[in-house]
C-alpha cells in the first residue's frame, strides 16, 4: 500500500521509464548469461510499455570501418560484439601459452605489488580488496584449487603505470578516442590513468 501511495505522486512518464529501465537490465543480465552464443536475441517480460527486444550482432573487426562501427553502432547506440579485436597484441602472444593457459613463466619477470580483490568477500557495495606481490597471485593462480582456495580476482591494476615502457597491446581504431587516458597523458604530474589489468582463475570476477 505504501508503495501505490508513492507512485500515486509520480507522474506516468517517469514510471514508464523506471519501467522500461528494469525491463532493460533483465535483458543486461540475460545477455551476459549468453555472451558466447553469437548473436544474441533478448526478450524482456511482457509488460506495459511493450516489452524490449534486442539483437547483439557478432562482427570481425578486421573486416569493419571505423566508419562502419560509428554510423551503425556507435552514434545509434547500438550494441555490437567485436571478434579479432586483439589477435596481434604482444600480450595475446606473451603473456598467454599455445595452449591457452596463462604463461606463467613469462609474467612473473613482472615485479610489482597489485591489488587483488577477494571474490566472496564484499566491503560496502564492491569486494573487499588489498595489495598482493604479482609473484605470489602468480604462484596462487598455478597451483589454484576451486574446493579448497579463496577466489582471489587481480583488478584494477594500473600496469602502465608500473611498466610505462612496455607495449603490450594497442588500442583499437574503434577506441581511439580514449579522452580520459590522453587526459593523463597529457599531465604526467598527476601519476595516475585509465588503463588497467584484469586476471584471475576461472569463476573469479
Amino acid at each position: 500500500m505504501l508503495c501505490f501511495l508513492v507512485l500515486r505522486e509520480v507522474p506516468t512518464y517517469i514510471v514508464n521509464v523506471l519501467i522500461t529501465y528494469l525491463d532493460v537490465l533483465v535483458c543486461f543480465r540475460r545477455m551476459m548469461s549468453e555472451l558466447n552464443e553469437g548473436v544474441i536475441e533478448i526478450d524482456g517480460p511482457n509488460i506495459d510499455p511493450p516489452r524490449v527486444s534486442c539483437t547483439i550482432e557478432k562482427r570481425d573487426a578486421q573486416k569493419m570501418s571505423y566508419s562502419d562501427f560509428f554510423c551503425n553502432y556507435l552514434q545509434r547506440n547500438f550494441p555490437v560484439i567485436l571478434t579479432n579485436i586483439g589477435n596481434e597484441w604482444p600480450c595475446f602472444k606473451e603473456w598467454v601459452t599455445p595452449e591457452g593457459t596463462p604463461n606463467f613463466d613469462y609474467l612473473s619477470q613482472f615485479k610489482a605489488m597489485v591489488p587483488v580483490a577477494q571474490c566472496n568477500k564484499k566491503k560496502y557495495n564492491a569486494q573487499e580488496k588489498n595489495d598482493m606481490c604479482f609473484k605470489d597471485f602468480l604462484d596462487y593462480w598455478k597451483h589454484y584449487d576451486p574446493i579448497k582456495d579463496e577466489c582471489l580476482y587481480l583488478k584494477d591494476w594500473h600496469f602502465f603505470r608500473d611498466f610505462p615502457d612496455k607495449t603490450v597491446y594497442r588500442v583499437p581504431k574503434f577506441f581511439a578516442n580514449d579522452w580520459l587516458g590522453e587526459h593523463y597523458d597529457a599531465h604526467p604530474e598527476l601519476k595516475d590513468d585509465y588503463r588497467f589489468v584484469y586476471m584471475g582463475p576461472k569463476g573469479s570476477w
